[in-house]
């Protein structure tokens, strides 16, 4: 069957409902010449009788009153689904506050990916996003004026009183290099092949001296407690991506974050397991805005929403 004219569909409810051809076309704004040629367009599509003519009345048929009947069942259906998706809408139209820093890969990868898949789900909320340094972020979201932010793990602590957190990403760090550096050629690394070199510092220094310390400091002395030169403190990743990209140094990070920068190689270390979490946060016991829940309830309903689409 061809595709039905729905405006057909909804001239019939309305012959049906009148019991008239004349009335239904006087409430349709249409000659009843007009109605009558739609409703015989119609019966010849659908190859049912629908109506008898009788001089000026109309007699409609048992198959008319039946498919009438659905129709308005059918249309009723799609009259409340319309409603209920406005509804929800509606309800999720507010604005949301969120925030986070500057630093590492959250801003560059986490906040699109997070503000792509809630527009894609609540395109009618308004959403004001806002820059700010890590201390700041957390006392914005404890004083209110955010509603929500991400942070890494390096910057808050996700047992901070008053806070909640949702793990949104967890992610291996590995070691980047420049292009042209001597160990450019592997694609992974151990621990040992990095002693000596000069670090940037991407977060505390102390998680490379306390990772070397507790790997081979303690069991093999192959590396000591000062062997780890971390001499540049850059808190910024595209800073410090395009310093190991100008030969400075190397640095700690993530897969994701060299991604775009083709003159660097990430190297995964083979007997280094560090990681890079990144958290949603907001304050407990508050009383946040619809669009706020909709948003903590769309990434937790699955233990980190985004490491799949980040490390894709």
């Amino acid at each position: 069957m061809k595709e039905l004219n729905w405006q057909h569909l909804t001239y019939f409810i309305k012959v049906v409902e009148c019991e008239s051809l004349t009335k239904a076309a006087a409430q349709l704004y249409l000659s009843p010449s007009t109605l009558s040629k739609a409703i015989a367009k119609l019966e010849k599509k659908l190859r049912i009788p629908l109506i008898v003519k009788s001089g000026r009345d109309i007699q409609i048929t048992y198959a008319g009153h039946k498919l009438a009947q659905r129709l308005v069942q059918g249309m009723t259906y799609i009259t409340d689904s319309i409603r209920e998706v406005q509804e929800e809408l509606a309800q999720t139209s507010d604005s949301l506050s969120l925030s986070s820093s500057n630093l590492f890969s959250t801003t560059y990868f986490v906040i699109p990916e997070l503000l792509k898949v809630f527009k894609e789900k609540y395109p009618q909320t308004a959403i004001n996003y806002t820059e700010v340094l890590s201390q700041e972020v957390v006392m914005g979201v404890m004083d209110g004026s955010y509603d929500l932010a991400c942070l890494s793990g390096e910057e808050f602590d996700p047992a901070y009183p008053g806070l909640k957190s949702i793990r949104l990403l967890k992610e291996r760090l590995g070691i980047l290099v420049p292009k042209d550096h001597p160990l450019a050629k592997y694609d992974s690394i151990t621990f040992k092949q990095i002693q000596g070199e000069t670090f940037f510092r991407t977060y505390d220094s102390e998680h490379l001296r306390h990772l070397a310390m507790e790997k081979y400091g303690r069991s093999t002395g192959d590396i000591h407690y000062n062997d780890i030169n971390i001499r540049h403190k850059v808190m910024n990743d595209a800073s410090i991506i395009s310093l190991v990209q100008s030969g400075f140094g190397i640095s700690l990070a993530t897969k994701s974050a060299s991604q775009t920068y083709p003159q660097v190689k990430y190297l995964a270390v083979r007997d280094m397991e560090l990681y890079r979490e990144t958290y949603l946060i907001y304050k407990a016991k508050a009383q946040l805005s619809p669009a706020a829940k909709d948003f903590i309830q769309l990434f937790s309903q699955e233990k980190d929403p985004l490491t799949q689409s980040i490390n894709q």
